[in-house]
């Protein structure tokens, strides 16, 4: 009884295993075409394909905030 626990065990355990390393070794990515993923990820051109040089403008806190600021530190 306890051997047929134990082969069956082992052979489930192998059969994980190779699952679990086909899934990990395939990849979604087809031949000499790539990802799509990786085409999304680039820097975004403009009509010409040329790299848009403009930065964008974040800021912490409003205009008003930063004037009051530096009225305190006066």
């Amino acid at each position: 009884m306890k051997k047929v626990f134990k082969k069956r065990s082992f052979t489930i355990f192998i059969l994980l295993a190779a699952l679990s390393f086909t899934t990990v070794s395939t990849s979604s990515c087809a031949r000499r075409v790539g990802c799509e993923a990786e085409h999304n990820v680039g820097p975004k051109t403009d009509r010409n394909g040329n790299l848009k040089m403009k930065r964008g403008s974040t800021q912490l806190f409003s205009k008003k905030q930063y004037k009051n600021r530096r009225r305190g530190r006066r």
